[in-house]
């Protein structure tokens, strides 16, 4: 990938970061985050994706309102499972 792509998904992934609060939304912590899609999607799945293609999908789920950040711990509990209304 070329610098500039680099550049790009990092200056993004720091973005999304702030404007998702920089901090997991069940327990608080700021260690370990990952980016969360609420509701997944049927589109290719965006693990396999490189960075640059990555951060384009998480821009459009941030978008839709479909992303939140979780700690790794959370993140591995909630799995592909739907979220809780209440």
């Amino acid at each position: 990938m070329a610098k500039r792509q680099k550049a790009w998904a990092r200056r993004w992934r720091d973005r999304i970061l702030v404007l998702l609060g920089n901090r997991c939304k069940q327990c608080r912590t700021r260690k370990d985050l990952q980016f969360d899609v609420i509701i997944p999607c049927d589109s290719t799945h965006h693990r396999k994706m490189d960075w640059s293609w990555r951060m384009s999908f998480y821009r459009r789920q941030l978008a839709a309102g479909n992303l939140q950040l979780l700690c790794s711990k959370h993140n591995a509990q909630k799995g592909g499972e739907p979220p809780d209304p209440f």
